[in-house]
């Protein structure tokens, strides 16, 4: 098609900003027409200034460059369809408030059922084809999902002039009115095409797949970003801050905020960002004309600003900015803590038909449970088949973990963490050998382990009294770890069952559900240990090792009383 120019909105009418569903292929933006600035109307922000300003490098520019490269695209006041997937969440934050700014309306298109955003994603991706397999769009779909909702929360704290649009099949005709016509046909198009139905196997295969899909009424978990000062922070400090952080972050997000960092001293210093244990130098000081305005008795002030913080939005993982003087200690600057909202986040088994969200333990049932939940929805018990060619029911559902926080119940079983441990010990050191030399040998190049100088098939004590050593051992780490590690905090649940009272967890599921259920015992193998047959010092190291499984649990469960040991 030859490029063609089109008229700028009259200023009266509010131009609208599509976010395009990433799950939808749309022609890439250099073979798109341009306006007469040169700036394409499909995804403008892919192809600015001879590169793309919505990669991932740009959360390393400074906040102005982009606001520029922005405002480059989005000052003339034209209907533009933006890829929602593009960009980091910087960039997303900095597009959303200049384009509101401008008098922009925002428009989330999504798709009305997620048997058609699966269609999608899938046509996207030429699925089914063996270099794509299932694992692979089930992963693309949780990403664009997860975006989707990202997106609508910042709009919605924001207070923008936004809707999301469910998309139907067809699409409404009047659907990208404003947009020059053959671009908007072009569009309701590729969204026709994208919602058709695939050959009758693979689309079997995405209906029972919806089972297990959230959708944007199921609004994840979001963290909030907070700063704040260290206890006792050195006066020297004079100010210290993040700059251009959104007010929400998706958990696991990677950025790169700039900010400043204003000490006062003449005594040179390096600046840092610690994350979990992981030290970063950062790039300090540079010029900065809006601190040294501000402060202009401060020679320092000058050159106080620094880029490319390294970050991962993580409740667990505060990070902390530490200035690191030549002559001294650190100085702690600023905290930084990601705060969940509404509440943490819980990832697990989401069942859609009733909005009921799970967080599966290793050894509390967790086989048992993820049985009978496949059983209940597909109305079969697990097979490869069914299961998209999973070999397990562990790898179906991994395959599958989702963010179920706002489920409209959600549930979690809980077990002695010592009764935890023996069963663990009884079924994967002395039933599955997992301990053993042959799979040990198997291991020993990617986990740096020598076989002949590893104990091998240890006994209970020898296990205990080296617990972190053999959980390097990724499956045994796995199914030993602390629950209160991983596991969300109780209060994120509406009902937690202790592993004795799984006969109330299935009644209440056949109430909840209207279907039977039942709970098979699916992890038999081991032997059936004891208390007593811990001897005195192990019992006193495990129990050190679950303390805060204990604390966590203390309205379930209390250690056992060292007496217990060894009878």
């Amino acid at each position: 098609m030859t490029e063609q120019h089109f008229p700028i909105l009259p200023a009266q009418e509010a131009p609208v900003l599509w976010w395009w569903p990433d799950g939808v292929a749309v022609a890439d933006a250099p073979s798109m027409p341009t306006t007469e600035e040169g700036v394409p109307w499909i995804r403008p922000f892919m192809a600015e200034r001879g590169g793309s300003a919505s990669s991932a490098q740009d959360d390393r520019w400074r906040h102005a460059q982009l606001k520029a490269t922005l405002e480059e695209a989005l000052a003339r006041r034209r209907p533009l369809v933006h890829g929602g997937g593009d960009g980091g969440p910087l960039f997303q934050w900095a597009l959303l408030r200049l384009a509101t700014r401008l008098g922009y309306r925002h428009r989330v298109l999504h798709w009305a059922d997620r048997l058609r955003a699966l269609r999608a994603v899938a046509h996207r991706l030429g699925w089914p084809d063996q270099e794509r397999r299932l694992p692979v769009l089930l992963r693309a779909d949780a990403a664009i999902q997860q975006r989707l909702a990202y997106v609508c929360q910042l709009m919605q704290a924001g207070g923008h002039d936004w809707q999301a649009v469910s998309l139907a099949a067809p699409p409404d005709a009047l659907l990208f009115s404003g947009l020059p016509a053959p671009w908007g046909e072009a569009m309701s198009r590729a969204l026709q095409a994208a919602s058709a139905p695939l050959a009758d196997a693979a689309e079997a295969q995405l209906n029972r797949e919806t089972a297990w899909r959230t959708d944007l009424q199921q609004r994840p978990c979001f963290l909030r970003p907070k700063a704040s000062e260290p206890e006792g922070r050195d006066p020297r400090v004079k100010l210290a801050r993040f700059d251009g952080l959104p007010p929400w972050l998706e958990k696991g997000s990677r950025l790169n905020p700039g900010g400043v960092v204003l000490f006062d001293s003449p005594a040179p210093a390096r600046l840092s960002l610690a994350q979990d244990g992981v030290t970063h130098a950062l790039d300090w000081p540079c010029p900065s004309p809006g601190v040294a305005a501000k402060w202009p008795d401060l020679p320092a002030a000058k050159a106080a600003r620094f880029r490319a913080a390294p970050l991962q939005a993580d409740d667990r993982r505060p990070a902390r900015l530490v200035v690191q003087p030549a002559d001294g200690a650190d100085i702690p600057a600023l905290d930084l803590r990601f705060q969940p909202h509404p509440r943490p986040q819980v990832l697990g088994i989401f069942l859609s038909r009733w909005s009921i969200g799970y967080q599966p333990i290793p050894k509390v049932a967790c086989t048992s449970l993820k049985e009978a939940l496949f059983r209940l929805v597909m109305q079969a018990p697990f097979s490869p088949n069914l299961g998209g060619g999973a070999s397990h029911i562990h790898a179906y559902f991994d395959q599958r973990e989702q963010d179920v926080t706002q489920a409209a119940w959600r549930f979690l079983v809980v077990r002695d963490p010592i009764q935890r441990f023996l069963s663990g010990y009884s079924n994967r050191v002395l039933h599955h050998r997992e301990l053993s030399r042959d799979y040990v040998a198997r291991l020993s190049d990617s986990l740096g382990l020598q076989p002949d100088e590893f104990p091998c098939d240890p006994d209970l004590d020898t296990f205990i009294a080296n617990f972190d050593f053999y959980c390097r051992v990724p499956t045994i780490h796995h199914h030993f770890r602390p629950v209160s590690e991983f596991v969300a905090p109780l209060v994120a649940f509406d009902r937690v069952y202790a592993f004795e009272e799984l006969s109330t967890l299935a009644t209440d599921l056949s109430q909840r559900t209207g279907q039977p259920f039942t709970m098979p015992h699916s992890q038999r193998g081991g032997p059936k240990l004891t208390v007593g047959q811990i001897g005195p010092a192990s019992m006193k190291k495990l129990i050190d090792i679950y303390a805060q499984d204990y604390a966590m649990l203390a309205r379930y469960y209390a250690p056992p009383a060292a007496s217990a040991a060894g009878q």
